[in-house]
């Protein structure tokens, strides 16, 4: 494809009925299928004839969410982002299933940003917190029944017919009066697209038909096959490839350079200071990388900037000292102090995790095009674009737009399929470094588009990790061995003192003048403090009549950032393993310890029981083998698991992870299954191995050498099961993780007689 198409090419950006998006690009001779072409959607559609024809094609916007074509195609604008936790297939379930629609002749695209594809939840078009389909169950439904009924609206009055007398099913309008009257939805889509969406009632949940069954992944295809487009393939035709060298720890910047060595490398264009580091641009991505190995930089320290050259001790020293001084009190009932102090049975203990990883499958990247203003004005385009996998494309968006000092709407995002996620791509650090490295190279480029990629060494060093944290706790039994004091505090960073001023910014309108919405976001970020820190915690849930909770901040200049499960992931470790160690100086079974501490009616007693029940719960068990149990909500959702494994020295093999889940009504049965047990392994390769450590303020680890996940052959069998329940549907990509660590720790102590207070194991078995 000729790199000069996209410039001749016209772009048509129109706001269409139902207040859909529609961006469609009218694709030259020069262009080949295997370079892939913007969909109407923003979103870059795989290699292949079937993408090439819809981009030819005209469509009918129905709505943000769904476009139908003549030939009774429909395609799903996916308002969330797939990194392979199956929402594409759940949202679009949730949509077919009022529309009456064939799921299985539907194709997905991701949505571009754009405010109709708000996270209700977030104020912004976010991708997290196990929201999808809680946020959309309902919204995406009553989108699918009202298209349904101006689709029957629009055919009664082609048909000269009541409305009542037209019948919408699987695709197709027929008469009740007469069934050899049919058409499909494609037929009648222009007239439909014309009428306004009115109110429409939605089916009882007893009368689905898709919902509640597991089809085929939508994406599973395309990924097997190789036709996904991820952040990584997405790279317009003509790119540079550039590689960042960042400094080694914060607080420096680049000083003298020598780059003769690496500028010698054919197909290297230039070496230039971009982005707080040194960018190497080259023709291709090892070209670049292998430059970047030549390149000799001296840093020198930023001029006010805290030097920053602790090490892990010294960083677990500074956390383990927080936790044990004042905190600011998040919940206190009674009076733990003197009940604490009259009980004979008490249990004080510290715990400790490390700074985690995200360790995505695919490293981060991203790809832009900026244009001169007035060439993008004379010929409406964008002045610049986007192509990377985002779970915040809007914040992506709105921080390019300040950085660049341009308006939003100027600024045109497409995104991609993500290769993992995990909270790692809700910042926009990897997007802002390639915008940053393009402008330094307009000289270089000369309107090239450029594409910014991570090794999996950079991606490792420069993550956004999960903090480290240091939770003191202390907890007594009355004469009865009933729970009567806990007391809760953590020490660790604010994730959101860090984030939330790039979020508040998403959800400034457009016309508000950057400098009120920073100030804004400064004072969001001051109190923002502690809310996902005491995830957990805060809302402890046995019954205990003398409870504090308390958080100590930390202030470090290390990147933190949100990971699968937030506060969860560390609250439900140490709560979950605390109250274990009371039912073991209590001497009672820890099952049964923990029922009799929970609140009649508490959703956690139902998964308590059933995966006591489907595991064998106290049963006798093979020589040497152990089990524990841990039980937790998050996200709304209740998961517990039991582990069982042995030990043969410092090695251990887990054999068994039983999981049942409490997540509402559900969409989809086998994703639920899937995304429980893909929390279990990510909890696990955390609890065994995961660590990131610091030497003189950088981090050690840089790739999956010194930063193992759990291999298919160290896999544990895993039995799941869901429970079923009439409530609302909560969230399932996240709820799996919490409780593993603890309930493998549980069975740990069994084996050992140790009781695991610091992870991961690697470092204390």
């Amino acid at each position: 494809m000729s790199l000069e198409m996209p410039r001749r090419s016209a772009i048509k950006i129109s706001a269409l009925a139902g207040g859909g998006l529609a961006l469609g690009w009218l694709v030259g001779e020069s262009a080949e299928a295997s370079d892939g072409v913007v969909d109407p959607a923003g979103a870059l559609l795989p290699p292949g004839g079937s993408g090439l024809v819809a981009a030819q094609a005209v469509s009918v916007v129905m709505s943000p969410f769904m476009k139908l074509y003549p030939d009774n195609r429909m395609e799903f604008v996916l308002d969330r982002v797939e990194m392979g936790q199956g929402t594409a297939t759940s949202q679009a379930m949730l949509l077919c299933e009022e529309l009456d629609f064939p799921f299985e002749g539907i194709s997905v695209l991701h949505a571009t940003a754009h405010k109709d594809y708000k996270n209700t939840k977030f104020g912004s078009q976010m991708t997290g917190g196990s929201t999808s389909v809680v946020e959309g169950h309902e919204k995406l439904r009553t989108a699918g029944a009202q298209v349904r009924e101006r689709l029957r609206l629009a055919a009664a009055s082609g048909w000269k017919k009541p409305v009542d007398d037209v019948i919408a099913s699987q695709g197709k309008l027929s008469l009740r009066s007469d069934p050899r009257t049919v058409a499909t939805y494609g037929d009648f889509a222009s007239q439909a697209a014309a009428i306004e969406a009115t109110a429409v009632v939605l089916k009882p949940w007893s009368e689905h038909r898709l919902i509640g069954t597991s089809p085929k992944r939508l994406d599973g295809n395309l990924k097997s096959t190789g036709k996904a487009v991820f952040g990584i393939d997405a790279a317009p035709p003509g790119s540079a490839v550039a590689v960042l060298i960042r400094p080694p720890r914060v607080g420096l910047e680049p000083g003298s350079i020598d780059s003769a060595a690496a500028s010698a490398i054919p197909g290297v264009h230039k070496v230039i200071v971009a982005a707080g580091g040194v960018a190497v641009i080259a023709e291709r991505y090892w070209q670049a990388r292998s430059a970047a190995g030549l390149v000799r930089i001296t840093w020198n320290q930023i001029p006010g900037a805290q030097p920053f050259s602790l090490d892990t001790q010294e960083l677990r020293a500074i956390h383990l000292e927080a936790a044990k001084n004042p905190g600011k009190s998040h919940r206190s009932e009674g009076d733990w102090a003197n009940t604490y102090r009259g009980d004979v049975l008490k249990v004080l203990a510290d715990y400790e995790v490390p700074y985690l990883a995200h360790a995505t499958m695919e490293p981060q990247n991203a790809s832009c095009l900026l244009r001169e203003p007035s060439a993008a004005a004379v010929e409406g385009l964008p002045l610049v674009e986007i192509w990377a996998g985002s779970q915040v494309p809007d914040l992506a968006v709105s921080e390019v737009a300040e950085f660049l000092g341009c308006k939003r709407q100027d600024v045109l995002f497409h995104n991609t399929y993500l290769g993992g996620g995990f909270g790692r791509r809700l910042t926009a650090d990897y997007i802002l470094e390639a915008i940053a490295i393009a402008q330094a190279a307009t000289k270089v480029l000369k309107g090239r588009p450029l594409q910014l990629v991570f090794s999996r060494e950079d991606d490792m060093k420069h993550d956004d990790f999960r903090p480290m944290a240091a939770v003191h706790m202390l907890g007594s039994l009355d004469k009865n061995k009933k729970l009567s004091s806990f007391f809760f505090r953590s020490a660790s960073q604010s994730i959101l003192r860090q984030y939330a001023p790039d979020l508040v910014q998403t959800m400034v309108p457009g016309w508000v003048p950057p400098g009120v919405s920073r100030l804004g976001a400064s004072l969001v970020s001051r109190f923002a403090g502690p809310a996902v820190s005491l995830e957990g915690a805060k809302d402890f849930p046995y019954v205990c009549p003398n409870i504090e909770v308390e958080y100590a901040e930390v202030d470090l200049p290390v990147r933190v950032g949100f990971w699968r499960s937030v506060g969860h992931s560390i609250n439900g470790f140490v709560i979950e393993s605390f109250i274990d160690e009371l039912a073991h100086i209590a001497e009672e079974d820890p099952y049964l310890f923990r029922k009799a501490h929970l609140k009649q009616g508490d959703r956690r007693m139902g998964v308590l029981d059933r995966v006591a029940q489907v595991s064998g719960w106290g049963k006798a068990l093979p020589q040497g083998v152990f089990e524990g149990i841990a039980v937790h909500k998050s996200f709304d959702s209740y998961v517990a698991e039991v582990c069982r494994v042995s030990v043969s020295g410092s090695e251990i093999k887990i054999h068994e992870v039983f999981c049942v889940v409490d997540c509402g009504r559900v969409i989809h049965p086998e994703n639920v299954k899937a995304q429980i047990e893909s929390g279990v392994v990510y909890g696990l390769s955390a609890a065994l191995y995961g660590e990131v450590d610091f030497a003189d303020g950088s981090v050690v680890q840089g790739n999956f050498n010194d930063y193992p996940v759990l291999r298919h052959d160290a896999c544990p069998v895993m039995v799941t099961e869901i429970l079923e329940s009439t409530a609302e549907p909560t969230g399932v990509g996240e709820p799996g993780t919490p409780p593993i660590a603890a309930a493998l720790c549980n069975a740990l102590f069994k084996a050992t007689g140790k009781r695991i207070r610091t992870l991961p194991l690697s470092r204390t078995l």
